[in-house]
């Protein structure tokens, strides 16, 4: 059964990347608050982990989860901790999972991300709400209503479950309705580093990745790195080409932070790692790139390739099954582009 949440992000970004940012295990969307560092708290459910630094002055949030719902219980959340307000927002990157929540934290707190990101919110988020709210959600609520009636036309066993579907349809109406698609209101090329009291944050834009608007968040004194959706922990990740992904400069990016003083990296979704499970996403990569590189020697189409290839070494990845296809595809038409 879907969440809320995951019917919410169904219906902004379509099935295949809900598949992709929901990960198969996760049944309960709700907040969790768990300390993993010095003033540093992680943020765990309904969208992309989180993270929030308290200091005496100010508070630091890295992304605002998947609605403005969530979004608020992350307020109420550091409030139980201190009362100093949330100062700053970083965004990871655009996608709705960990940006919906922006408009709570508007305009008390700046938000930041890299001008990319910026972009990729008006050219893609915003109209692909519109059309959700418009369009595609009534659309998906005539055909729940009218699934129900027949269902209870035949006493079925199954209206319980429809049922509740459609509730949670409704829910989601009532979530989109109020959702506002807050872009970054502060932008930076390649480095931008924020001082609170005594500790620093450091975003670092090393290039194209996941999107290619990623900022990863370094917190030096605390050996901390939140990569946002620049690792997916034993999850399959999803691979925006539309907004620029590129695999092979992705690698790069993950084996330049290898090199950073860290204990503890945070993944956009996953378990929270350190370097082993880093080097384990790296390899995933790598290998897969080099798997389908490949089948296009062997002359393969994209078909043959997306039906045959498999790298069972990676099987335990959350969504391996479902989601592998279509790492496969965005990776066979990287490594054929222009031919």
């Amino acid at each position: 059964m879907k969440t809320k949440g995951n019917v919410l992000i169904s219906i902004i970004f379509g099935c295949v990347i809900l598949l992709c940012i929901a990960p198969a295990k996760a049944q309960n969307p709700a907040l969790k608050v768990q300390k993993i560092a010095t003033d540093l708290y992680l943020l765990v459910g309904n969208g992309g982990n989180g993270t929030f630094l308290l200091s005496s002055e100010a508070v630091l949030v890295v992304d605002s989860k998947n609605d403005p719902t969530t979004a608020r219980e992350i307020v109420q959340e550091v409030k139980k901790l201190t009362t100093a307000p949330v100062r700053y927002l970083v965004n990871t990157h655009y996608h709705g999972d960990h940006t919906h929540g922006n408009q709570v934290f508007s305009p008390l707190a700046t938000i930041i991300s890299h001008q990319n990101t910026r972009e990729n919110t008006i050219k893609f988020d915003l109209p692909r709400n519109e059309e959700s709210r418009t369009s595609r959600l009534p659309q998906m609520l005539r055909e729940q209503e009218a699934k129900v009636a027949q269902l209870e036309s035949q006493n079925s066993p199954q209206l319980q479950e429809e049922s509740q579907r459609l509730e949670e349809l409704k829910r989601t109406a009532e979530e989109l309705e109020q959702l506002r698609i807050t872009p970054p209101s502060l932008t930076f090329e390649t480095q931008c580093t924020i001082y609170l009291d005594d500790y620093t944050v450091e975003l670092l834009y090393l290039g194209a990745g996941h999107t290619n608007g990623d900022v990863v968040v370094y917190f030096p004194q605390q050996k901390v790195i939140h990569l946002g959706d620049l690792l997916f922990h034993q999850v399959i990740p999803y691979i925006d080409v539309a907004a620029g992904a590129d695999t092979a400069h992705w690698i790069e990016i993950l084996n330049q932070t290898k090199e950073m003083e860290v204990e503890t990296i945070i993944p956009g979704h996953g378990e929270v790692t350190d370097k082993a499970g880093l080097e384990e996403f790296i390899n995933y990569l790598a290998d897969l790139r080099q798997e389908v590189k490949n089948f296009i020697d062997q002359g393969k189409t994209l078909e043959e390739t997306k039906e045959n290839l498999r790298l069972p070494k990676y099987s335990h990845f959350s969504g391996y099954s479902s989601r592998l296809p279509g790492n496969v595809e965005a990776i066979y038409r990287e490594l054929t582009r222009g031919n």
